[in-house]
This record gives C-alpha cells, sequence and structure tokens, in this order.
C-alpha cells in the first residue's frame, strides 16, 4: 500500500467557496433577488460598519453569481455608492481599505469583487457583532 505524500494536503481547489460562511455571513443583512438579481438590504445591514456594508454588497454579489442570479460578481464604484446608502466620500476609504488589505480586487474594467482566494479572510472581517475589527 502506498503512502500518501504528505505534500498532497497542500493541494487546495482555488475555484473552492465555502457556501456555509459565505451564506452565514450574509443571513439577515442582504438578500438577493431571484427575478432581477437585484440585492435587498435587510435588518442586519444597518448595524455594520462602512467598509462591512461595502464588502456585504460585493459578497452577495458573488452569492447571486454563484447561484447563477446574477452574470457577474463585480460591482462598478458607482453601484456599490447607490447600493450602500454610505456617502461617496465614505465608500471610497473604504474600498482602498479593502483593497489595500487584498480583501476585494478590480478587474479590467475597474469594477470590484472578491477573489475566491481571499473570500475566508474577508468573511473573517465579520465578528459576531457584523463589524469589522
Amino acid at each position: 500500500m502506498e503512502a500518501q505524500d504528505p505534500l498532497a494536503e497542500l493541494v487546495v481547489d482555488a475555484d473552492a467557496i465555502d457556501r456555509v460562511a459565505l451564506a452565514h455571513t450574509l443571513r439577515n443583512r442582504i438578500a438577493i433577488d431571484k427575478a432581477s438579481a437585484r440585492l435587498v438590504i435587510g435588518d442586519g445591514y444597518s448595524s455594520l460598519n462602512a467598509k462591512c456594508k461595502v464588502l456585504a454588497l460585493l459578497l452577495a454579489q458573488k452569492a447571486a453569481r454563484l447561484l447563477q442570479v446574477s452574470d457577474t460578481e463585480t460591482l462598478s464604484y458607482k453601484d456599490l455608492v447607490s447600493h450602500s446608502g454610505i456617502p461617496e466620500g465614505t465608500v471610497a476609504p473604504a474600498l482602498k481599505g479593502l483593497k489595500d488589505a487584498h480583501h476585494v480586487a478590480q478587474d479590467g474594467s475597474k469594477a470590484y469583487y472578491v477573489p475566491n482566494a481571499s473570500l475566508l479572510r474577508a468573511i473573517r472581517l465579520f465578528d459576531d457583532n457584523g463589524e469589522a475589527p
């Protein structure tokens, strides 16, 4: 019988998504309208700080794509401002902080998204109270 290569445990599927953690993070904060793919703000969203509000929107958009409700997992800066309910002058620094920490990235059209490799680190920004540390 061959022994398992100890290095095999280092191999991961970069596309594997922890759907349970994503669902738990978004529950009662943001839902996704099945017919329109519109993000629907829930009661728990209002208690989030600005950084977590922006991140929650990006995570919800990623979930919409994973559920095949939306064709894209990205949101433009303009969409983030309009959906978040927070001032443009607050969204920009929140995005900069998330991008600098490698929780979010931008595609070729400058739209924002949460890369699969950053998903669990991004989710960990939410503590039990739904706020970033």
